[in-house]
């Protein structure tokens, strides 16, 4: 028999519980933290919405990590070691396509800063378990490349681009090859370093 859905519980006083993903976990949240950070959500919670008469509100399609991280992040959970801990590049990219989807820039702005100047840190120099460092992988920038880009930050896809061409020692052609990066890039972003790919 299948186990039953993992429940994060993201604030003691809550009256709504996302469920996310494939998996359906379940992240119980305040429904006003989410209806005034986000435009999407309150359009969900007003009539003539089905949401607006459930306390579940089904969302199959979303990263659970990354809804985790926004519903602790906006309910002030700061200190939560789900927030607090590292995030991978893939990690930053999902959470910036929820973002996008509910549009909650404004309220994440300085959150979504944070994620990409402590990215930047890696880019360059990244150390490994046994003290040695090594440059961040091109594999993983250019999810960095595909979280800024989704969000319309040209500062930081600037700067991951950058890194990317001078750090990715393989063919760009690779990098095509990932599905969801594809999806998100256009051809003539792969197209640009292809090209001058002889000259560096």
């Amino acid at each position: 028999m299948d186990s039953e859905p993992a429940v994060i519980e993201t604030d003691p006083v809550t009256d709504l519980v996302p469920v996310v993903g494939p998996g359906k976990e379940r992240i119980p949240v305040e429904s006003a933290i989410l209806d005034a950070a986000s435009p999407v959500f309150a359009s969900m919670f007003s009539p003539p919405w089905l949401e607006s008469q459930s306390k579940e509100i089904s969302l199959p399609e979303d990263d659970p990590d990354a809804m985790r991280f926004i519903t602790l992040t906006l309910s002030y959970y700061n200190e939560h070691e789900l927030v607090t801990r590292p995030r991978t590049p893939q990690e930053i990219l999902q959470i910036a396509i929820a973002v996008d989807k509910y549009d909650l820039r404004t309220a994440l702005k300085f959150v979504l800063d944070f994620l990409f100047r402590e990215a930047s840190k890696t880019c360059s120099v990244a150390k490994n378990k046994d003290g040695s460092q090594t440059a961040m992988a091109g594999e993983d920038i250019v999810y960095l490349c595909a979280a800024a880009y989704v969000l319309d930050w040209c500062e930081y896809f600037s700067k991951f681009g950058l890194d990317l061409m001078c750090r990715h020692a393989s063919s760009f052609t690779t990098l095509m090859n990932d599905e969801l990066i594809s999806s998100i890039l256009p051809a003539k972003f792969f197209g640009t370093w292809i090209s001058l790919t002889p000259y560096l």
